[in-house]
């Protein structure tokens, strides 16, 4: 006699059901003001660069400046983000303004 194997259990459906319905409710509970703080945060943190009056060589490459803040603020999103999609949102935001203000003359010379 073959006996059919049980597809899913009512139990594992409810489980299902429950982890879904969790991770919506989680993501309600960010306000907009800590959001736009988060992003000021961030926009000022991928903007601080570490500058060097003579460029040193390192393997034939010549550096000018090391982006300070955006290693700060891998660190501080890494540490402080508990969900993943935020923390990719987040990574986005420091490497396109950490790129953009790379060309500018501003900031802590050494």
């Amino acid at each position: 006699m073959v006996q059919k194997k049980q597809t899913k259990s009512s139990k594992n459906k409810h489980t299902v059901k429950h982890k879904r319905a969790s991770a919506i409710r989680e993501r309600l509970f960010e306000t907009d003001s800590t959001y736009l703080l988060k992003l000021v945060i961030i926009l000022v943190l991928g903007a601080i660069w570490l500058r060097l009056a003579t460029p040193v060589t390192w393997l034939g490459l010549p550096f000018g400046a090391i982006p300070l803040g955006l290693i700060i603020g891998i660190i501080v999103v890494k540490l402080g983000e508990k969900h993943q999609s935020d923390r990719k949102i987040w990574y986005v935001v420091l490497i396109v303004v950490a790129l953009v203000t790379y060309g500018a003359d501003k900031g802590i010379v050494i």
